[in-house]
C-alpha cells in the first residue's frame, strides 16, 4: 500500500478489497488514511462508482440500485413492496434501499443512530437530515453459496417495526448545524 500511494496523485483514493486485514492495521500503513476505502467482498469498481460522485461533490450520498437483480421471484416481489410502503410513509425517493452499496462523506456519519436495518432507512435520514442524493444502477450478482437468514415474512415483520421507529425518529430527530456553523455563530454573538 505504501508503495502504490508513493505514486498515486494527491486526490486519488486507494481502494482494498481484502478481508484477511483489518480496516485499522490498513490505515495505520498509508500516509493519506481518510483517501482509503476498505471493501469486504463487494465489486469495487462499482463502489468506486459511488465514492466518486461523493468525491467529485456531485452528491452528498450515493447509493446503488441493483440493476437485472439474480433473486428469485417472491424476494424481487416482496422487495417491491417493500419500497413502495416506505416511500409512502418517508418521502427519500430512492427505489432500491435494499441494495447495500451505499456512499457517504464521513462527515455526515454523525447523522446515524446505529441499529439493525439501518442501512434499508440511510436514505431517509439523509433526505431528512437535507442532503443530496443520487441512486445510480449496480450490478447484482446471484448466491452462489449458503442460505439467507431471513424469509419475506420474517423481512416484513422487521421493516414494519423499524418503519415504525424510523417515522417517529425522523418526526423527533433535530439536525444540529455542522460545528463549523456553531463556532461562526458563537463568534458573531459575542
Amino acid at each position: 500500500l505504501r508503495d502504490i500511494e508513493a505514486v498515486m496523485s494527491s486526490g486519488a483514493i486507494l481502494a482494498s478489497n481484502t478481508s484477511s486485514l483489518p480496516l485499522l492495521k490498513l490505515a495505520d500503513a498509508v500516509r493519506r488514511p481518510e483517501q482509503l476505502v476498505a471493501l469486504h467482498f463487494f465489486n469495487t469498481a462499482q463502489v468506486m462508482k459511488l465514492v466518486e460522485l461523493i468525491r467529485s461533490r456531485q452528491c452528498d450520498v450515493a447509493v446503488g440500485r441493483r440493476a437485472s437483480r439474480k433473486d428469485t421471484w417472491s424476494r424481487r416481489a416482496a422487495s417491491r413492496i417493500a419500497n413502495r410502503v416506505r416511500r409512502l410513509f418517508l418521502h427519500d425517493g430512492i427505489s432500491d434501499t435494499g441494495c447495500s452499496l451505499k456512499a457517504i462523506h464521513r462527515d455526515h456519519v454523525d447523522l446515524l443512530v446505529p441499529f439493525n436495518g439501518l442501512h434499508r432507512y440511510l436514505p431517509a435520514i439523509f433526505t431528512h437530515a437535507g442532503l443530496k442524493m443520487t441512486e445510480i444502477a449496480v450490478n447484482h450478482r446471484e448466491r452462489k453459496a449458503g442460505t439467507s437468514k431471513y424469509t419475506n415474512f420474517d423481512r416484513a415483520i422487521r421493516g414494519v417495526y423499524d418503519l415504525v421507529g424510523v417515522c417517529w425518529l425522523l418526526k423527533r430527530k433535530v439536525i444540529l448545524p455542522p460545528l463549523e456553523t456553531k463556532a461562526v455563530l458563537e463568534t458573531t454573538e459575542t
